[in-house]
């Protein structure tokens, strides 16, 4: 069956650095990737014989000015360049032979193909090619090369609406109901939704309304849960919303604002407004582009005109200006998780029987509740800084950061710095439950955090971690004070392996040594469904080393004292400031990110400079470089710094944090090269071998320069001590 899919037509961009390498691919026939995952799409599966490529040749910006910043990872209205076209039909399923084609590697996973055509200087630009294949030639671009699939959709909502902004002021001068953009409305666009999105029939309905008895002002389809929603008059549930002027479609999320004949509008009932603001603070928006304004004006009278009172969020497209055909099916797709995440929020009862009112529910129990807000941070770092602490608002970022790519962070560094008190301080902002837990010499083996089954009487004897085991907590925070005073290996071992056992999430798996006592337990056992661990570590005699295995699953955040004026003597932390307030919607929904070209260059040349020394990392420290960084490139703006600045930042900090803390120990001369190697990466220099006095040399001038500071500074601290002492740490 799989033989006989319908031929599919794919992009591939091809950069100007790699044209050479197409030109082999002519003479050959043939084309290849590194990675089998290449040429495969989850949607429609792996380029097979009958499918037709489009090879994009050398994009290059060509639209007004200068290139965009961060080109080509811009927005898909800015996507104007223009490039040479071939367009092959492909011969051969994916196969893999590592015979010599091209100089530079051997790119095992290749196709067979023919040449159809050629094209010279083609525009991808709006109006001259579609959407989706401006896309697929932009996505391709970004991801180097990777094939992306252009559906050919059997229905197109732009066209659609289209109609509607063109012939429904025309109908508005006819006869009730009687024109064809009435089918349109009611037909045609509730259906093609139905397949656009693969809505459940038996979950979703599509409603819609082109007027009662006389043409509406604002016409509207909406999507409706007709399990959970309620009804169009007064429930929630999405809808397209066209202005009055016909200039403009909203798709949004609102409560319905009619209700029944003989009352007053639902806009107008006691307790709307402060529903919906409270719904807005709850929904998981952080890093979505969603308003939650309430200006949104459709018409200047009738019900068209109170449509606004009811919106909890919304997008507005301009009718000259609508979005791609995958742009549309992220956007509803992105909503109906919304509206199943606020129909949650409520308390909604699944069954369709259910004769209480889970609106009433919610704004009882809203009155009473204060909810979390959008992150912000530079409130935050007012916040934290009110309270009395003190640390750069970058510093605050690079926690959070630290958090999100992998819930285990270690803060190093004197005692007195302020480590505790800013893992608390973290807890508060979050509203995570808080627990810290001074780690003992004794410590031997996991049962003295878990627990364990006395031997005497077969009964369960508490560890460390009992109360926060037992608490049924959704999103806690762990502080493990002083961690090193036991040997890790030892007692955190269950949870060093559990941090590789949940997958891509990148939190938790099972806890091997929980298992066997849950049934044992007076009360069930189980780990927040959001844990997070900050281990916090001191330097003296009496503390245990940390093994590669360890440092290798955390970013390792120091904390230190560096001026006399940053010295706090007079006053203590006021921590009530802090937790009456409001607390913060995590920042990131998701841990997913894409692929940024210029981190993923860097993140291999950093890997080649320290192959065979004691940095040298494997796949899952590069990744989670990656994600750290691509995670933080949208700080950049509120930091106030160019995105590529930000990118040099995030970088610095990464090598600090996760390659340079496992040199240590005994001096050898591969170290040293590599530290010395990293260095020219980063000076984006070939550095030949030096010694003695001419390395110290080398780090002054990078000192000097200023790029990756943080980087140079603690090369030049390993490479003096290991050059002075023989021995070196990266404490």
């Amino acid at each position: 069956m799989g033989d006989q899919k319908i031929p599919t037509t794919w992009y591939i961009a091809v950069a100007q650095a790699s044209r050479r390498n197409f030109d082999r691919a002519l003479t050959a026939g043939i084309w290849g990737a590194k990675h089998q995952r290449q040429f495969r799409d989850a949607g429609v599966g792996e380029i097979r014989s009958g499918d037709t490529v489009h090879f994009v040749l050398g994009p290059r910006w060509d639209g007004e000015g200068a290139s965009p910043t961060g080109f080509p990872r811009i927005p898909l209205e800015q996507y104007w360049v223009r490039a040479d076209e071939v367009i092959v039909t492909v011969t051969s399923a994916v196969y893999e032979d590592s015979s010599p084609i091209w100089d530079d590697d051997s790119y095992p996973y290749r196709f067979r193909f023919l040449v159809a055509s050629k094209n010279d200087g083609i525009r991808f630009a709006p109006n001259t090619v579609s959407d989706a294949i401006r896309d697929a030639s932009r996505r391709s671009l970004i991801a180097q090369g990777r094939a992306i699939p252009v559906p050919e959709p059997m229905f197109s909502l732009n066209d659609a609406l289209h109609k509607v902004f063109e012939q429904f002021p025309d109908a508005k001068r006819q006869a009730f109901p009687h024109h064809p953009i009435s089918n349109v409305i009611k037909q045609e666009i509730p259906s093609g939704l139905h397949q656009l999105v693969d809505l459940d029939d038996d979950r979703y309905i599509v409603l819609s309304s082109v007027g009662q008895g006389n043409w509406a002002t604002v016409p509207w389809i909406a999507i409706l849960d007709r399990i959970r929603g309620g009804s169009i008059q007064d429930g929630l549930y999405i809808v397209l919303l066209f202005s009055a002027d016909m200039g403009r479609v909203v798709l949004a999320l609102m409560f319905g604002v009619t209700g029944p004949s003989d009352t007053q509008t639902t806009s107008h009932r006691p307790g709307m407004g402060e529903r919906i603001r409270n719904l807005r603070q709850r929904l998981h928006l952080g890093g979505t582009t969603w308003r939650v304004d309430n200006d949104l004006t459709l018409a200047e009278r009738g019900i068209g005109s109170r449509y606004g009172k009811g919106v909890v969020l919304y997008r507005s497209y301009a009718a000259n200006a609508l979005p791609s055909h995958l742009e549309w099916v992220h956007d509803i797709k992105e909503i109906l998780g919304l509206y199943q995440e606020s129909l949650d929020l409520m308390n909604v009862d699944v069954s369709p029987y259910s004769k209480r009112s889970a609106e009433q529910d919610m704004i009882v129990n809203e009155m009473s509740q204060s909810y979390p807000v959008p992150f912000d941070l530079h409130d935050a770092y007012t916040r934290i800084t009110d309270m009395g602490y003190q640390v750069a608002i970058q510093d605050i970022l690079n926690v959070l950061l630290s958090i999100q790519v992998r819930p285990f962070v270690i803060f190093s560094g004197r005692s007195g710095t302020g480590k505790t008190s800013l893992s608390r301080i973290i807890a508060a902002l979050f509203d995570w439950h808080y627990e810290a837990v001074a780690v003992s010499p004794a410590w031997a083996d996991p049962s003295d955090l878990l627990g364990f089954i006395s031997p005497l009487n077969q009964q369960f004897v508490d560890g460390a971690l009992s109360h926060l085991l037992r608490g049924g907590y959704k999103k806690a925070l762990l502080c493990l004070d002083e961690f090193n005073v036991a040997k890790v290996e030892h007692y955190f071992s269950d949870f060093i392996s559990a941090m590789d056992g949940a997958g891509a999430t990148g939190f938790w798996g099972p806890l091997v040594g929980l298992e066997p006592l849950i049934g044992k337990a007076s009360s069930a056992l189980a780990l927040p469904g959001r844990f997070n661990v900050v281990a916090t570590m001191n330097f003296d005699d009496s503390v245990q080393s940390i093994t590669p295995r360890v440092l290798d699953r955390a970013n390792v955040v120091e904390f230190d004292i560096t001026r006399s004026e940053d010295l706090i003597v007079a006053r203590s932390l006021d921590w009530s400031r802090l937790e009456t307030m409001t607390p913060f919607q995590w920042p990131w929904v998701s841990a997913d990110t894409p692929e940024e070209p210029s981190t993923h260059e860097m993140i291999r040349k950093l890997w080649r400079s320290l192959k065979g020394s004691r940095g040298q990392f494997g796949h899952r420290v590069a990744q989670e470089m990656h994600q750290y960084v691509l995670l933080g490139l949208p700080f950049a703006e509120v930091l106030q710094c160019s995105e590529d600045q930000q990118r040099q930042h995030l970088l610095d900090r990464q090598i600090v944090q996760r390659l340079l803390p496992k040199f240590h120990g005994t001096a050898s001369s591969r170290d040293v090269d590599a530290l010395m190697r990293l260095l020219g990466v980063l000076e984006e220099s070939e550095l030949p071998p030096v010694a003695g006095a001419a390395r110290q040399t080398v780090i002054d001038d990078a000192i000097n320069r200023g790029t990756f500071p943080r980087t140079v500074l603690k090369i030049q601290q390993l490479v003096r001590s290991y050059t002075e002492d023989g021995y070196a740490s990266f404490w």
